[in-house]
């Protein structure tokens, strides 16, 4: 059964349950997911709810990693990078592939400049 995720400033996508997984509040890398199957395909949700700014000039930009294994030390893959704005409530949705084969896990690591801090929402959709 096809569950469908609907993201207002980005539109709807669609996935099946056992592979879809929410965050909120994260600061940092996110914990890993791994969905129920093996996947191939990522799309991803990013609400950055906040944006302090510190000795950085660049814009926030976050990656979604895949790998074989939970310590993202097998097969390790950044498939996505999207940049967001230096402001608060900064929406983004990126989508990645895996081009080498199926994985099994998969993280967002946001990438700050200097002392700049997030805190995001997210949802990621695994197929």
């Amino acid at each position: 059964m096809a569950q469908t995720i609907v993201a207002p400033k980005l539109g709807n996508f669609i996935s099946w349950p056992g592979q879809v997984e929410g965050l909120a509040d994260q600061t940092t890398t996110t914990a890993n997911f791994a969905p129920t199957n093996a996947f191939v395909n990522v799309t991803v949700q990013i609400a950055q709810k906040t944006f302090v700014a510190g000795t950085g000039t660049a814009l926030p930009r976050y990656r979604i990693q895949v790998a074989d294994d939970s310590a993202f030390t097998t097969n390790a893959r950044t498939i996505g990078t999207a940049y967001a704005e230096r402001a608060d409530n900064s929406h983004i949705m990126l989508t990645g592939m895996c081009l080498d084969g199926a994985k099994d896990n998969v993280r967002i690591v946001p990438v700050l400049d200097g002392t700049d801090t997030v805190t995001f929402d997210s949802v990621m959709a695994c197929s």
